[in-house]
């Protein structure tokens, strides 16, 4: 594992930690911490976990992902907001007073719902990407109202 902090600036590029390995060794050394009292797992944690601190400072919005572009869950114009991914997540749109925030279960449950919490009444288009994999449809409502 890399140890200098500068060297985490190459990760400004498109390429990124693996969030996904990376949860496996966590718990792998949690596990290891746990059942042995090893101090040597608990250092390595916390090392990693202070590096993660100075990624998501250094992003400047706090975010770590294991899936490519992975901050561009949303996008939005002047009048239209486009949701691309269906993850647990949290849009402040600061220029429209709007909060919107994604809830899944995913994999435990399909579906996600989306509540908007906005400063005063906002008109735009809500656009909603329709995912390959529902072969079945997709189902939209609207205040528990099928649209």
């Amino acid at each position: 594992m890399i140890r200098e902090r500068d060297e985490w600036s190459r990760f400004k590029s498109d390429i990124a930690p693996a969030g996904h390995s990376l949860g496996h060794y966590l718990s792998a050394c949690s596990m290891m911490y746990q059942t042995t009292g090893d101090k040597r797992f608990l250092e390595r944690l916390n090392y990693i976990v202070v590096e993660l601190k100075f990624l998501q400072d250094a992003d400047g919005e706090g975010y770590i992902g294991a899936f490519p572009n992975g901050k561009n869950i949303f996008y939005h114009n002047d009048n239209e907001l486009f949701v691309f991914q269906f993850i647990a997540s949290v849009l402040t749109w600061k220029e429209k007073g709007i909060i919107l925030t994604q809830k899944t279960s995913f994999p435990e449950e399909q579906g996600s719902q989306f509540e908007f919490k906005c400063e005063k009444p906002v008109n735009l288009t809500l656009q909603v990407r329709f995912p390959a994999w529902a072969k079945n449809g997709i189902e939209i409502k609207v205040n528990d109202l099928s649209k």
